[in-house]
């Protein structure tokens, strides 16, 4: 049986966490496809008030576009680093999430949102943009203030 030797049981241990993290940034991808469809719409102060200052504005031939930048360094993840005693050489065994780049670019037409897109190494498959979910997470469910709050 697998579970008798060392090895067998670093085995399920890796496969499980994989499993783990793997749920997790697949609920990050559907964080990220959420808050897109979130931003929609919304004025130059609200994007500001729920995604943050962008990183840069560009503005040319009347066009406005803002991106949003993020490092999947700086979205956090999980990294587990676990001894590993499998004769003769022994050492450790690195398993880690999180990497990847996202940028959001937003494009304003009459001072609303009229789209936003993902760029970068932002995940594939079933973990497609999760990079990209602290970006916009805060403006799921946003609403702004309006003059009867």
């Amino acid at each position: 049986m697998i579970l008798k030797s060392p090895a067998g049981c670093l085995r399920i241990a890796v496969l499980l966490t994989a499993v783990g993290l793997a749920g997790c940034a697949a609920q990050d991808s559907y964080v990220a496809e959420a808050g897109l469809a979130a931003v929609a719409g919304l004025d130059r102060t609200a994007l500001r008030m729920c995604a943050g200052l962008p990183a840069r504005i560009s503005r040319e031939d009347g066009a406005e576009i803002w991106s949003y930048e993020l490092d999947g360094k700086q979205a956090g993840g999980v990294s587990v680093s676990m001894p590993v005693f499998i004769p003769p050489a022994g050492g450790a065994l690195n398993i880690g999430v999180g990497g990847g780049y996202c940028r959001m670019q937003v494009h304003f037409v009459d001072g609303k949102v009229a789209e936003a897109k993902f760029a970068g190494d932002t995940g594939s498959g079933p973990t497609r943009h999760s990079v990209c979910a602290p970006v916009v997470r805060s403006c799921i469910g946003y609403r702004p203030r309006t003059e009867e709050d």
